[in-house]
């Protein structure tokens, strides 16, 4: 073997090397994303091809070569999250109110059956059940079931539809039978059509003789609102609702 020939492979090694560093930078664009990122959509087509450009030894032309082409499609992939499980006390013949945030973290848009039950989804043994359950799609996300806000349909298919990175406020409500005392239980559970995933929220109601505040907030203003010129005047309105007297706190309010 000549002394040539001897050193040939060398650089033959930097273009192994460079086409691997190719493949890595390939099982990037092709392979799962960061978790920060968004998903990419179902049904992106990937195309992407290494190319090596190298000096042959005893040559001074560089010559290039490519790889074969590789073409992916992605495919559609369900994913959702559900927060998220809550502790509440509350009076008896009180009625309850429980937000929750249902979020697409999918690439597809995914339809969903929505459940709201006592004692169901892991929840711990009770002693009593609320009463008229129902979800409400909290449109503007205020926390209140609002008149206009629409019911969603339970235990029906495609009862909700969201849009790949699209989220939706629900409201879980319940009325608290009269004269109980003890702890209900309930579980908001929200499937997927597409691929049947599932996950549950539950939220627990310690019921019994206690104070219990309702929160009342209103605006009023003058004909129409002109920014900067107008004057608002908001008025806060609170009752106890409960069967005892609700005692100063030490938290103080900020008074902006």
């Amino acid at each position: 073997m000549s002394k040539h020939e001897a050193k040939g492979p060398r650089p033959w090694r930097r273009l192994a090397a460079a086409l691997a560093a190719g493949g890595a930078l390939l099982g990037v664009l092709g392979g799962v994303a960061p978790a920060q990122a968004a998903p990419m959509p179902a049904g992106t087509v990937i195309r992407s091809m290494a190319t090596a450009t190298y000096i042959p030894a005893g040559l001074a032309q560089a010559e290039t070569v490519f790889s074969n082409e590789l073409i992916a499609t992605v495919q559609a992939v369900e994913a959702l999250a559900l927060t998220q499980d809550q502790t509440v006390t509350r009076p008896p013949s009180s009625t309850v109110v429980l937000s929750h945030l249902l979020a697409n973290t999918g690439n597809v848009a995914s339809t969903y059956t929505i459940a709201l039950a006592n004692n169901a989804g892991g929840c711990d043994a009770d002693t009593l059940e609320l009463d008229r359950l129902r979800v409400v799609h909290d449109i503007n996300g205020n926390g209140v079931a609002d008149a206009g806000e629409p019911e969603i349909a339970l235990h029906t298919a495609k009862g909700l539809e969201l849009a790949p990175g699209e989220s939706a406020a629900l409201l879980a409500v319940g009325t608290v039978p009269g004269a109980a005392s003890g702890q209900a239980c309930v579980a908001l559970t929200a499937s997927t059509a597409l691929q049947g995933l599932g996950a549950v929220n539950r939220d627990r109601v310690q019921v019994g003789s206690m104070a219990a505040l309702s929160l009342t907030k209103s605006a009023s203003y003058p004909g129409y609102i002109v920014p900067g010129e107008t004057r608002i005047d908001f008025s806060v309105i609170g009752t106890n609702i409960g069967a005892q007297d609700a005692r100063p706190a030490s938290t103080v309010a900020p008074s902006n």
